[in-house]
């Protein structure tokens, strides 16, 4: 009887081990085609929803790559807006985004034109010049200088 307990419950930790990602899947894919949908600009609400959704299950894989497109997307429109609502979120999120900023995964992202957005619409804080090194980071692993 042990046996057969101890092999259900083996089973069942599987099966839900197997069905976690799914769900995880789906909740990612909503949040970034949410994102990616947007012609507009994101209102602070959906900043802060933006910015909650960098959790590691979405920073996987494919989801990684289109998350990181997407927030080099959303700064170069709204520089200000993004440190603002950025500097609202917890410090793991906030690092966790600055880290990201950090490593581009696509080389047409234009990091020059980025950075002077940052500098000029941004207000000066702790946090805008995170942001700011983070780009010049981003920019000398490509071999790139910004002043």
């Amino acid at each position: 009887m042990n046996r057969m307990m101890l092999f259900a419950g083996f089973l069942l930790s599987l099966l839900l081990t197997a069905m976690a990602p799914a769900r995880a899947d789906d909740a990612c894919l909503a949040w970034l085609k949410k994102v990616d949908s947007k012609q507009t600009e994101l209102s602070r609400k959906e900043l802060a929803e933006f910015f909650q959704g960098f959790r590691p299950a979405c920073l996987d894989g494919e989801y990684g790559e289109w998350s990181n497109e997407l927030l080099f997307s959303v700064l170069s429109r709204q520089p200000g807006d993004f440190a603002e609502v950025l500097q609202l979120q917890d410090s793991a999120g906030r690092n966790r985004i600055l880290a990201m900023l950090e490593s581009p995964v696509n080389d047409g992202i234009d990091l020059a034109a980025i950075h002077a957005k940052v500098v000029k619409s941004a207000k000066a804080s702790p946090l805008k010049s995170r942001m700011v090194r983070a780009l010049r980071v981003a920019a000398s692993k490509s071999g790139l200088r910004l002043d």
